[in-house]
Parts: structure tokens; sequence; C-alpha cells
């Protein structure tokens, strides 16, 4: 049974504005962007995908990742990230036993996450609708 992930991104803080750079997908999917919102549409329960965040200077980035592992969701905040990692190296960290934080980030199927970046920017996450097949994730930016 295929699910779908609509993400609406919020930006409180003027100091900064932040674009989406990178869509990742793991497994068979697709990314759609309505009017600005973001919907990952996945063929199963165990697939997920990213969005990179990174400011108009390029000074900060971000990612979020989110999916549906065991038939529930799950989301990842990730802040501090250098111009190397993207969506096509990090994504799959997420299902490689190698990297057991990003693992065990998945498997904690977390539906909300609060992180604190360096640059003292809050960057939240919580499922709105965090049950049945068409999930919806709000994102803030602070």
């Amino acid at each position: 049974m295929s699910y779908s992930i609509k993400a609406r991104v919020y930006q409180t803080n003027t100091n900064a504005y932040f674009n989406i750079v990178e869509k990742g997908i793991w497994q068979t999917g697709a990314w759609s962007d309505q009017n600005g919102v973001q919907t990952l549409t996945m063929a199963s329960s165990g697939g997920s995908g990213m969005l990179r965040f990174t400011t108009e200077q390029g000074k900060e980035a971000f990612f979020i990742a989110l999916g549906v592992h065991n038939y529930k969701p799950w989301v990842d905040v990730v802040t501090g990230l250098v111009h190397n990692v993207t969506c096509v190296k990090s994504l799959p960290e997420y299902y490689d036993s190698k990297y057991p934080v990003r693992c065990a980030a998945r498997d904690a199927q977390r539906t909300s996450q609060s992180v604190h970046s360096v640059d003292h920017r809050t960057i939240s996450v919580e499922y709105k609708v965090a049950e049945g097949h068409n999930l919806e994730l709000n994102v803030v930016v602070g």
C-alpha cells in the first residue's frame, strides 16, 4: 500500500532564507511540489526521502530525512552540514549498519524533533497527521 507525506515548510526568522536545493528518494517514490507544499509519495513502507536546505548565501545547511518504517512514520533533522553532504550520499546511511546513529534515528520512529544549529537556529519538525497512509509534516525554520 502506498504512502504520501506532505511537508509544509514555515520560515519564521527573517535574518536568513532557506531554499530546498536537493530532494532524495530511497526505494521507489517521487517528490512533487504544489504551491510550495513538498509531497513525497512512496510505493510502500520502507521508503523514505530527504530534503536538503541551504541559505541563499550557501553558508548554513541542514537536511530532513522522512519516511515510513515498519508502517509508522519517522523523521530526522541534521544541521551543520558541509557542502559535500548531499541527499544522494546521506539517505542510504539510514539503511546501512555502518552508520548506527542514522539507523537508530530511523528505527526510533520519531514523529517530532527539534534541533538547534551551531548558528543558534531552531529547526523543528512534527507530523501533524501521523496515522494512516496520507501523512502531513510541518517543518519550522526559526
